[in-house]
């Protein structure tokens, strides 16, 4: 979620309420390059998803970043999924929860 919206600053603002009833709040940035982005946008398998495959969109989001909400939170995760497939996304996720003492460790 990017900042500079009226409804990010609500929906951010709500994610923060709901953390601060029940910590800790913790912020996963993903982020990869330009051509494994392009890559994954647009690969046949986003078409069964319905969702858009044009490669200019990949281009123009990377070119246009706006800052995003969390950046200052005190568990922050800021991973390049470049290389990582979804399950080794998730794993590295799982691990810094749990090297951080937010998540029990998983057996």
């Amino acid at each position: 979620m990017t900042r500079e919206s009226g409804w990010g600053d609500a929906e951010w603002q709500r994610i923060v309420d709901l953390a601060n009833d029940r910590p800790p709040l913790c912020v996963v940035h993903l982020d990869c390059s330009l051509e494994e982005n392009i890559r994954r946008i647009t690969s046949a398998e986003r078409e069964h998803m319905r969702k858009p495959r044009d490669e200019e969109m990949a281009r123009r989001n990377q070119s246009e970043r706006k800052p995003l909400y969390g950046l200052d939170a005190q568990h922050l995760l800021q991973l390049d999924t470049t290389d990582l497939d979804a399950g080794a996304t998730c794993d590295s996720i799982v691990t810094w929860l749990e090297s951080n003492g937010v998540a029990p460790a998983s057996g």
